[in-house]
């Protein structure tokens, strides 16, 4: 069996270890619209879950740059 990083991805996601799952995802997150998009939606429902202004802002921020991303390809 071939493990894959979209494996390790959604098993870090589903278990709750989101830093992990979010330090995997982050390095591609400026160079491919899928890691964008994943990076943003982790760093939302973060903000969501918190409820904190860092947070939020920070959520915000990557939701904005996932859509600049993925208007590049």
């Amino acid at each position: 069996m071939v493990i894959t990083v979209k494996d390790v991805r959604h098993y870090l996601f589903l278990n709750n270890r989101f830093s992990d799952a979010i330090n995997l995802i982050h390095p591609w997150s400026k160079n491919s619209m899928y890691h964008s998009l994943m990076y943003g939606i982790l760093m939302v429902v973060k903000a969501v879950l918190t409820f904190e202004p860092q947070d939020l802002q920070i959520g915000m921020m990557a939701a904005k740059d996932a859509l600049k991303t993925c208007g590049n390809f």
